[in-house]
């Protein structure tokens, strides 16, 4: 890779770069992966002090390591979302988990939502602020902006999740009238019982034990974004609907992410072709 100003990066350059390690030096994917994510690094701190765009980083298709990401089944999710009726202690930062995996946002997004960002009459929330590290010791805080232009949309909920923010919100506004002055408002819908945000590690774990207990099939949080888009893609939905709603400001990432799926549908396709020609 020849030599650059950080100013004249593109996504264009980027990829070439990952292209060139893929077809030409043939390196395996975990260490063009390595690579990429020192280069990234670097680009990082530039764009810390005004030089780089960040953004450019989030599309650059890298290849993959020849495995699918796991995620669960429809009757997994029905399992998980059933959560409030098994589990007694159920961790209050379930609301957030159920949050994932049926909008396909990302933990960072859903750890700073606002409930400032909800509208309750039109059923929708938008995403203006994220969860995110904010310097090179790894410290975390809310940041008012997110991954990518594409990030900031707008995401229309199921009716049966409003009231559960409702309830939700019922509690919430118990904990501040209890805590008083102690209270930390952050306007957070997923907070700590003070207001505070959560630490990712803390939202991992808290899922990590939900659902052992549940005895469902282990994955990391950011897998439910993966069932949730799997999901729609196998219905049928559109991928220009998913790639929207998942943020993607690409539609080729989403299609790149959710290729695996697309063979089981152009098989159900064909079924349907036999049969309306069997109708003729």
């Amino acid at each position: 890779m020849k030599e650059f100003k950080i100013k004249d990066i593109t996504e264009e350059v980027l990829q070439h770069y990952i292209n060139r390690l893929h077809n030409e030096r043939k390196l395996a994917p975990a260490t063009i992966r390595t690579a990429f994510g020192i280069v990234a690094e670097v680009l990082k701190k530039a764009s810390r002090k005004g030089a780089f765009d960040l953004a450019i980083l989030v599309d650059v298709n890298l290849p993959p390591e020849n495995r699918i990401s796991k995620v669960w089944s429809e009757s997994n999710v029905q399992a998980f979302l059933n959560a409030r009726n098994r589990i007694v202690s159920l961790t209050r930062y379930f609301i957030g988990m159920v949050l994932s995996v049926i909008t396909g946002m990302r933990m960072g997004e859903v750890l700073g939502l606002r409930w400032s960002d909800i509208d309750f009459e039109k059923g929708y929330l938008t995403i203006r602020q994220t969860l995110a590290k904010v310097d090179d010791e790894g410290n975390y805080g809310l940041v008012p902006e997110v991954k990518t232009a594409a990030g900031f949309r707008t995401v229309h909920l199921p009716k049966f999740f409003i009231e559960y923010l409702i309830e939700h919100k019922k509690m919430i506004q118990r904990e501040k009238e209890i805590l008083g002055e102690d209270y930390i408002d952050y306007d957070l819908v997923v907070c700590t019982k003070h207001g505070k945000w959560v630490h990712p590690n803390n939202y991992r774990r808290a899922f990590t034990r939900l659902i052992a207990q549940l005895e469902l099939p282990k994955i990391p949080p950011k897998n439910l974004r993966h069932t949730h888009a799997t999901y729609l893609i196998s219905i049928g939905i559109s991928p220009k609907i998913v790639q929207e709603r998942l943020g993607h400001a690409h539609i080729k990432t989403t299609l790149g992410t959710y290729s695996h799926v697309l063979p089981s549908m152009q098989a159900e396709l064909v079924g349907k072709l036999d049969d309306l020609i069997e109708k003729v």
